[in-house]
């Protein structure tokens, strides 16, 4: 499973993205589209919107991927 643990997460963003939880964990908790969305998340914080697009529509859970894309854009 994909996870923000592939992707070079700082300590600072574990706790953001993660809430701090180690990777056996995280994958022990979470699906691959809780996972899509928190890498999705995890890019729109570093503000690249290309990969932040490209895992959130990797979410194949609808109702998750609206709800994702409702979090970020609400004003």
């Amino acid at each position: 499973m994909e996870t923000v643990f592939d992707h070079n997460m700082t300590e600072e963003e574990n706790y953001l993205v993660a809430s701090g939880f180690s990777k056996e964990l995280y994958t022990s908790i979470f699906c691959q589209d809780t996972a899509y969305q928190d890498i999705a998340f995890l890019y729109y914080h570093r503000n690249d919107a290309k990969k932040t697009k490209k895992y959130a529509n990797k979410i194949t859970d609808a109702t998750l991927r609206a709800q994702f894309w409702r979090t970020i854009l609400h004003p």
